[in-house]
């Protein structure tokens, strides 16, 4: 999953409280949105990128199998056996087959002849936003829009398979809200409830096969480039 995290500086006189004239703000996985194009402030904007197959493993995986409320999985379950024409939830390796089967470019727009697809480089078009171009999310200008965005307008792009250099980044960039935060970070790891935080079942995992992971690259291809450019400017 993606990470969007917004943080507003707000105005004193109007909107903080009076402890404090600093007030953090977040919205979980929102598209990237230029508000000075609509006359309002731009606020600082962080985020994080995951490893684009491991990311595609566990959504499949959460929107299936969860932890999350049953009537949600189910349905997610139906939906999937609905769209492959199975009989049975498919396994991961059938879903990807599946979409091997559909028409060229089929992940990078929203519907196809009207039936609404699922929607493969979800981290790029988080980057990427509201631009008319982001509408093909395949398209080499989409791509450009993206990584332009995660240059210029976000103050930390971070990875979760580096997680603890990006709590230090964090820390140094914008101490103004992540003060300590790696040494908060490293206290929840040490609580004795942390051995019972939520973690997918392993059920009803199965091993990609290469073949099947090579057909997840390509059709993720532009969240595998642009994965490589933040890697490359994180560990720069």
């Amino acid at each position: 999953m993606t990470m969007h995290t917004i943080a507003w500086r707000l105005s004193p006189t109007r909107h903080a409280p009076r402890s404090s004239v600093l007030t953090l703000r977040h919205s979980a996985r929102g598209f990237y949105c230029a508000l000075q194009a609509i006359g309002m402030p731009q606020p600082v904007m962080i985020n994080m990128m995951r490893e684009p197959m491991a990311r595609e493993t566990s959504s499949f995986y959460y929107n299936m199998w969860g932890p999350r409320p049953d009537v949600d999985m189910v349905k997610a379950r139906l939906f999937m056996m609905n769209m492959t024409g199975l009989d049975h939830p498919p396994t991961i390796n059938e879903y990807t087959e599946w979409v091997a089967t559909q028409p060229e470019g089929a992940g990078c727009i929203d519907t196809i002849g009207g039936q609404h697809l699922p929607r493969y480089n979800l981290q790029t078009r988080f980057f990427c936003g509201f631009h008319p171009a982001c509408t093909n999310i395949c398209s080499d200008e989409a791509l450009a829009i993206a990584k332009r965005a995660m240059v210029k307008e976000y103050a930390v792009v971070g990875l979760l398979e580096k997680l603890p250099q990006m709590l230090m980044l964090l820390e140094l960039e914008l101490p103004e809200w992540f003060a300590y935060l790696g040494v908060e970070y490293g206290r929840m790891l040490e609580r004795a409830d942390h051995g019972r935080l939520r973690t997918h079942t392993k059920a009803h995992h199965e091993p990609l096969s290469p073949q099947n992971l090579e057909l997840m690259k390509m059709h993720n291809g532009q969240d595998v480039k642009l994965y490589a450019f933040a890697s490359a400017r994180f560990t720069a």
